[in-house]
């Protein structure tokens, strides 16, 4: 199985969709300008508060779309290309190509994110900063990894579309209307109900949606979501002809 994981991540390093990914650290460059070199915020920075401006950028907006490009790319891509076609025809089990493409969009969420956190932490320490706690990097570390987590339950749903759709715009089209329909109910009671609003809520979240903090609606709609998109993802693509 490791070897088909292998083998797609070696394939999404070949295609410039990768350079993507660069998106991910303007949110965390902006947070360096702000803090390091804007008049009002050239003071002793405060952690929490650097590190929340970074979380909220990303998983308000930045995360989400940029994971659902990728993803949409990774399955509708080949499709588009006919490439599916001819991977069908192998004497290769389906899932374990459904799962394989999973994995890689699991390794590229994951290790930018982990690159996202150390890159936060190296910037931040170049600017006039408090003391930095060993209990504080737990906290945000952790909140990374369920970032991980989170982003990857959403991006499932987008795959669906994508092997639904056998195409990468519909997909992309969908996952940034989600995106920007959350900007909207982010700081209403309906965020309970809405997984995009779920990676923010539930991750550190300093002025945003602090009066509606619906911690277990907001689990629940995010493993439905997952689930429906995870069902969807292999029944299509299991008898796909």
């Amino acid at each position: 199985m490791m070897k088909y994981v292998l083998a797609e991540i070696f394939k999404y390093r070949k295609a410039k969709i990768r350079f993507c990914t660069i998106v991910l650290f303007i949110p965390i460059v902006i947070s360096f300008i702000i803090y390091g070199f804007n008049e009002k915020y050239n003071y002793l920075i405060i952690w929490e508060d650097y590190f929340n401006v970074i979380l909220n950028f990303l998983n308000d907006i930045v995360a989400p779309i940029v994971y659902g490009i990728i993803s949409a790319y990774i399955f509708g891509h080949e499709y588009e290309t006919k490439t599916m076609n001819v991977m069908f025809t192998y004497p290769i089990n389906r899932m374990k190509l459904l799962i394989s493409k999973l994995g890689c969009i699991f390794y590229i969420i994951a290790s930018t994110l982990i690159l996202a956190f150390f890159t936060s932490l190296i910037l931040g320490l170049l600017i006039k900063h408090e003391s930095l706690t060993i209990d504080f990097l737990i906290y945000y570390f952790v909140s990374f990894l369920k970032m991980i987590i989170f982003h990857f339950m959403l991006v499932c749903i987008t795959c669906a579309v994508a092997i639904y759709t056998k195409s990468v715009l519909p997909s992309i089209i969908f996952v940034i209307s989600a995106t920007f329909i959350n900007l909207v109910v982010v700081n209403t009671h309906l965020s309970a109900f809405y997984p995009w609003s779920a990676p923010v809520l539930l991750s550190p979240h300093e002025g945003v949606g602090r009066t509606y903090i619906p911690y277990t609606l907001n689990m629940i709609s995010l493993v439905v979501i997952f689930l429906i998109g995870l069902t969807i993802s292999i029944r299509k693509y299991k008898y796909v002809e």
